[in-house]
């Protein structure tokens, strides 16, 4: 900050500090540049991340994420029913029972499991998560959440491939 003064003469002096952030906008700069090249990264490789809260029982997701389940802010409440409500009925039980043993035994996760978009579309997702701890108590939960559609279909096309090989 600075203050005018009057000198004797009655000119105007200005009494102040000057200080030089170029290195600070220079560092801004930098961690702009780089945090716009991790958003391109995980838009590339379909990768997501999560957390959810064990006080709040709040769900965040990064933007990838919400493009991966085909939702928004404005479409996702960040509740476990409505995340749960995307997750495939015959891989709900399975993701539920992940998501309790992290939260009360700290059991990380390492799995695949179907969504329905809100679009419709289904898509396969592989999700790693592991528990954080504070003072001894599970707080919260992170993890990744990647888009794995192709492979997994290659995968099913191949093992329907060998099923007709083996029987013909």
């Amino acid at each position: 900050q600075s203050q005018p003064r009057r000198d004797d003469d009655g000119s105007v002096i200005w009494d102040g500090l000057i200080v030089d952030i170029t290195s600070e906008k220079a560092l801004e700069a930098q961690l702009n540049e780089r945090e716009g090249m991790l958003a391109q990264a995980k838009r590339l490789t379909s990768l997501g991340y999560f957390a959810f809260d064990i006080e709040s029982r709040k769900i965040w997701w990064s933007e990838e994420t919400y493009r991966l389940y085909g939702a928004s802010a404005e479409t996702f409440d960040g509740s476990e029913a409505a995340l749960l409500n995307r997750v495939h009925m015959e891989d709900r039980d399975r993701v539920t029972e992940a998501r309790r043993r992290c939260a009360e035994a700290g059991d990380p996760w390492d799995m695949e499991y179907r969504i329905t978009r809100e679009d419709g579309v289904e898509r396969v997702l592989h999700s790693v998560c592991e528990a954080e701890l504070k003072h001894g108590r599970i707080v919260r939960m992170a993890g990744t959440v990647q888009d794995v559609t192709e492979r997994a279909q290659s995968e099913a096309e191949l093992k329907q491939s060998e099923t007709v090989a083996r029987e013909a």
